[in-house]
C-alpha cells in the first residue's frame, strides 16, 4: 500500500524529473518499451507540427 508520505516522493521525483525534460532547447520525448510517450519536453509540444518531428524519425 502506498502511504500518502511516499506518494509524494513519487511525484517529487516526477515533477524533477519533468523539469530537467522542460529544459532541453530541442523537441525531446521518453518512451516507454511499447513506444507509448511518458513525458515529453515543452520544445516538443511548441514544434510548429508535433506530430511531423514523429514522423519524420
Amino acid at each position: 500500500m502506498i502511504t500518502k508520505e511516499l506518494f509524494g516522493e513519487i511525484e517529487e521525483a516526477r515533477a524533477f524529473a519533468q523539469a530537467i525534460i522542460d529544459t532541453v532547447r530541442e523537441p525531446f520525448l521518453v518512451l516507454d518499451n511499447d513506444l507509448c510517450v511518458l513525458a515529453a519536453s515543452r520544445s516538443f509540444y511548441q514544434a510548429q507540427d508535433p506530430l511531423k518531428l514523429l514522423r519524420n524519425t
